[in-house]
């Protein structure tokens, strides 16, 4: 019997929620065997730019796609957060896993959270959205931030 060839990036992140699908799949009496295919994409060779700058969240899906249309897995696992809006004609999205704490976490010299940065701070983020909040929760708390600046690179690498 072939194995079930389930695409995913490289990075330590989407390697383990592939392996956590890859667990749920082969626990199905009718599976059989379960092969984690890693893809190398285009976000991934840009890790040390910012994103946005080259195509944003396309970047990382492009080659996954292209692997599923043409055939080369069976089905792929990646993180919701970086789809683009619109799939490309022949995908679907078909499952989705419980969801994991998605919490972020800031880490400083100063510790006490943003409450505890000083005024005028620098917080490097790698997305958008949490810089928005950063400055946020900080204006509520009568605080100025600096900046908030751009980040790129896997989680482990940040």
């Amino acid at each position: 019997m072939t194995a079930l060839r389930v695409g995913t990036r490289g990075s330590p992140l989407a390697l383990r929620q592939a392996e956590l699908v890859k667990a749920r799949l082969e626990a199905l009496p009718s599976t059989g065997r379960v092969e984690i295919v890693p893809i190398r994409t285009s976000g991934d060779r840009l890790a040390k730019v910012v994103l946005a700058d080259f195509g944003g969240k396309g970047l990382f899906v492009k080659e996954i796609e292209e692997a599923l249309l043409e055939g080369r897995v069976d089905l792929a696992v990646h993180s919701l957060k970086d789809l683009p809006a619109t799939l490309p004609p022949g995908l679907v999205l078909a499952a989705f896993p419980p969801r994991e704490d998605p919490r972020d976490v800031l880490l400083s010299r100063a510790g006490g959270g943003i409450a505890g940065l000083p005024t005028g701070a620098v917080v490097g983020t790698a997305v958008g959205v949490t810089g928005a909040a950063v400055k946020t929760t900080a204006k509520g708390a009568g605080m100025v931030v600096g900046a908030v600046v751009p980040g790129g690179g896997d989680k482990d690498e940040r």
